[in-house]
């Protein structure tokens, strides 16, 4: 199914509401939304009851043109209370409150893992516990009961101040028990299994009640865009129209935030996400967040959303009131109506978690998926529009997480100059031992342009030319001015067709930079094994990957010619880390070729080739892997070359490479380092039948490991 179909519905409902949405944003920015037609009188007296405000006095405050001021005069904060001036978008000023609030009821909030036929993950979304034991979704995320007894959910996935994912825990869902689903309001509702650990999360009443949100107020977000960690969209997000069954709302929610809660500024559930309104241009075409032509190969992440759509609380749960329900459903669907969570006490000092176990009903991980490594503070993400770590005391757990064995990589053709042990003992990394305090996140302000001014490894180069691969990412205006900040002179992005990079280059040296895929998921689901002979190379590489090279490469030798004379450095993250490496190979011998550094590189040679292409790279090559990383395990039949340095999920280093493989063939049943060309081919029918409802925003099966910030948290635990 084409990534725009499932989209339909919402954007035509969002077009035939142009007229009155425009209204509803004129009275918006004037800051009258009393005065939207939508936001009837009966609405704002229970709006304004909820809030604990006087009608009459906000009224004849309104008239006379006051708000509170804290620097003046004005009404005191008790007659015009602070959460009214954000409903008038008067003051935007939260207390912590506000985020201690946020922290806490973010813990009812979930990775959905969406079953396959096999049992395998195949996708991801966002649900939310509504009742001790029921998980609120999409309809597009769990469709049936048969994909909801495949599929699971895993709370607290989520990062800490330093990028380090947090202990998980997995429960299996019992359709056999509850489940309802409505294609309409795009609602499924499901019973989960609870091994006694459960209630730890607690759960979001679902208020039936009006007065919850009136348009023109912004609301907030928690979700798990993409299948990535918890992160939260705050108060940029704002309401601009109000249908008989959904809210129309302009926010910056990533595709795969499906089945996501939208909170209003007081915490109260008030919709259900579910689909977006993608922006075209005049000619009615979609386009990407940084202005180009969007084609399918790119992915939804790439899409420039306009608005986005959730259904309203109060229309679901009349739904879920009204359906027929055997007796036991009916006992846990009255929890539900009754609206009133047990009370959870403020957490002022350290936060117990369940402990963290393994369970029997719990599906198995999808190959190259592992348990979250056990990580020092209670954390969420929060988007504001930045990412920003919030965290609260330190937990006490029960128990480790399990932890999955190493995987991915090829030999070592030489050796790393740093002294590193043979094995890491337990409970130790190289940067000390595990619960050290954990290094800030690397920021672009961690580039170190003096780096680079060694062949020999070192973790500052790796650091910064892994931001440097990271940054390939954005657009162009944004890469050529974190470029000159950097301290590069002349700084010029490249592009043709699919493939993308830049060039930066200063008096001391010249960088070249490779983009990786828009999408792992689609490149993977679309990856061939066909070889070309090229002679300048002397061998026999894959073919694809050199294409991409040579659409790009009469560009890149225009844009080196004039520097030849400098040190050349060359980088690049998955299908970018590819191309990185046979440019490297092509330029080697006519350039003063200083250093190659890839992260979670497919290899590009096959056996025979791999002699000439190490040659080539002599000790310049070096490569690093991040734990389960799925992408350097292909295309099968192929191999790598360099210098490898794999991180383990705890962020440590194995140097053996006999014991690596050892770990990786246990880890996965003995099927090999390198993808045979059955387990690609399977992996390709996963990810190719994924183009059903779940896919509506961005359900591709990304890995996490391969993620670039997964990369650089690792490598920053190495310089600490």
């Amino acid at each position: 199914m084409p990534i725009l179909g499932p989209v339909t519905d919402t954007e035509q409902r969002y077009r035939e509401r142009a007229s009155e949405r425009e209204g509803n944003i004129i009275r918006i920015d004037a800051r009258d939304i009393f005065g939207i037609s939508v936001n009837t009188p009966d609405l704002i007296r229970e709006r304004l009851r909820r809030l604990h405000a006087d009608p009459e006095r906000v009224d004849c405050l309104r008239r006379e043109g006051l708000h509170f001021d804290p620097q003046g005069p004005g009404a005191t904060p008790g007659a015009f209370p602070r959460a009214l001036e954000r409903v008038l978008n008067t003051n935007d000023l939260i207390g912590l409150r506000f985020f201690e609030q946020g922290l806490r009821v973010a813990q009812a909030v979930g990775r959905v893992h969406i079953g396959g036929g096999t049992g395998a993950t195949e996708g991801f979304g966002t649900g939310f516990l509504v009742a001790p034991r029921l998980l609120l979704t999409n309809h597009h995320v769990l469709a049936d009961a048969e994909q909801a007894r495949q599929s699971k959910v895993e709370f607290n996935f989520q990062e800490e101040a330093s990028g380090e994912l947090q202990a998980t825990q997995c429960f299996a869902l019992a359709p056999q028990e509850f489940f309802l689903t409505d294609r309409e309001l795009d609602y499924s509702l499901v019973a989960v299994v609870d091994d006694g650990d459960l209630d730890a999360y607690g759960w979001l009443p679902l208020i039936e009640d009006s007065g919850k949100l009136l348009v023109g107020e912004k609301v907030n977000i928690i979700q798990h865009p993409n299948g990535e960690p918890k992160q939260l969209a705050i108060r940029n997000n704002q309401v601009v129209d109000e249908l008989e069954l959904f809210l129309h709302y302009r926010t910056d929610t990533d595709p795969g935030s499906s089945g996501s809660p939208v909170f209003n500024d007081q915490w109260e559930v008030v919709a259900l996400h579910h689909s977006g309104v993608p922006k075209r241009n005049e000619q009615g075409q979609v386009v990407t967040s940084d202005g180009r032509l969007w084609q399918e190969w790119m992915g939804e992440q790439r899409i420039a959303w306009e608005a986005n759509e959730g259904v309203r609380v109060s229309r679901l749960v009349r739904h879920i009131r009204n359906q027929p329900l055997p007796a036991a459903a009916e006992a846990m669907r009255q929890k539900l109506l009754a609206a009133t969570p047990p009370m959870r006490p403020r957490q002022s000092g350290p936060v117990t978690l369940p402990p963290v176990v393994a369970k029997q009903h719990e599906p198995e991980l999808l190959q190259g998926e592992v348990a979250s490594p056990l990580a020092a503070g209670v954390s969420a993400t929060w988007t504001i529009p930045l990412q920003v770590s919030v965290s609260f005391g330190t937990p006490t757990l029960g128990a480790s997480a399990p932890v999955a064995h190493s995987a991915a990589a090829a030999q070592i053709s030489a050796p790393v100059p740093e002294p590193l042990p043979e094995t890491v003992e337990e409970g130790w990394g190289l940067f000390g031992r595990r619960g050290t305090p954990a290094a800030a996140a690397p920021t672009p302000a961690d580039f170190k342009l003096s780096s680079l001014s060694s062949p020999v490894f070192n973790w500052p180069a790796a650091l910064s030319l892994a931001l440097a691969s990271q940054l390939a990412y954005n657009p162009e205006a944004e890469v050529e001015s974190q470029l000159q900040a950097w301290g590069f002179q002349n700084c010029d992005f490249v592009e043709q067709d699919a493939a993308q990079g830049f060039v930066a280059s200063c008096s001391d040296l010249v960088l070249v930079c490779f983009r990786g895929t828009e999408s792992t998921a689609d490149w993977l689901s679309n990856l061939k094994v066909i070889p070309k002979a090229v002679n300048e190379l002397g061998s026999s590489v894959h073919a694809g990957f050199w294409e991409q090279f040579e659409a790009l490469r009469p560009q890149l030798e225009r844009l080196i010619s004039p520097h030849r004379q400098l040190p050349l450095v060359v980088t690049g993250h998955s299908l970018g880390g590819a191309i990185a490496a046979l440019a490297a190979a092509s330029w080697a011998a006519s350039s003063n070729l200083r250093a190659l550094y890839t992260y979670g590189q497919p290899a590009v040679a096959r056996d025979r080739a791999l002699d000439q292409l190490a040659e080539a790279l002599g000790g310049h090559y070096h490569r690093l892997v991040n734990d389960s990383d799925i992408v350097p395990r292909v295309p099968p039949g192929y191999r790598h070359a360099g210098n490898l340095l794999h991180f383990n999920s705890k962020g440590s280093l194995v140097r053996n490479a006999a014991a690596q493989e050892a770990a990786f063939n246990s880890a996965v049943g003995g099927s090999g380092v390198m993808l045979s060309e059955d387990e690609l081919g399977a992996l390709q029918d996963r990810l190719r039948h994924q183009s059903g409802p779940q896919s509506q925003e961005g359900f591709t099966t990304l890995i996490s490991d391969h993620m670039m910030p997964a990369y650089l948290g690792k490598i920053q635990k190495q310089m600490s």
